[in-house]
């Protein structure tokens, strides 16, 4: 059997509020589907559909990567849309952190080794705040890039492999294992 699997880092609920209060200034109409406060995370690595036998491997790969680094401090920076503002599908919201990227690095290149046809994008450390599903108007558009980012971080001790469910209603996160930075 298998699981949609991932790398995460989840917030702390501090966090997650300040991030809501920050969601609740996009625009509220059917077109645009808000990312749950519950479902907010920093994806480090996108596994995909993974043989569960795998998944003790995952787990020792992810306890060795972790013991070189210490707890990791997040800064939100500026929003962001992919692909560009003109005719955004999503809106980020950027971080900083770093150690983040050498963490990352180092987590794919283990990580390929077991599962080759996971994802390889290149990483750019954000969180998407807002899928877009019809175009925004440019009063909107204009709106949403002056949203003021507050001073905000977050401390993250751990790192957590995660399971994915695809649902009509959408995705339902379910936390596997954390794995410890060290201390």
């Amino acid at each position: 059997m298998t699981q949609r699997l991932f790398v995460a880092l989840n917030l702390d609920p501090p966090t997650k509020l300040a991030l809501g209060r920050l969601l609740t200034q996009l625009p509220n109409q059917s077109g645009v589907a808000k990312t749950k406060i519950d479902n907010l995370h920093l994806t480090l690595q996108f596994l995909g559909e993974i043989d569960e036998e795998l998944i003790p491997q995952i787990q020792t790969i992810l306890n060795t990567a972790v013991i070189h680094y210490q707890p990791l401090v997040l800064s939100f920076t500026q929003l962001g849309a992919f692909p560009n503002w003109v005719q955004p599908h999503s809106i980020w919201i950027g971080i900083s952190c770093p150690s983040l990227m050498k963490l990352q690095d180092e987590l794919a290149q283990q990580l390929i080794k077991l599962v080759p046809t996971m994802d390889t994008k290149p990483f750019q450390p954000h969180l998407t705040l807002a899928r877009i599903k019809s175009p925004l108007s440019s009063a909107e558009l204009s709106s949403i890039q002056t949203i003021p980012i507050a001073s905000l971080t977050n401390q993250i001790n751990h790192i957590d492999l995660m399971a994915s469910e695809l649902t009509p209603r959408g995705s339902i996160y379910t936390c596997l294992s954390q794995h410890q930075l060290t201390t």
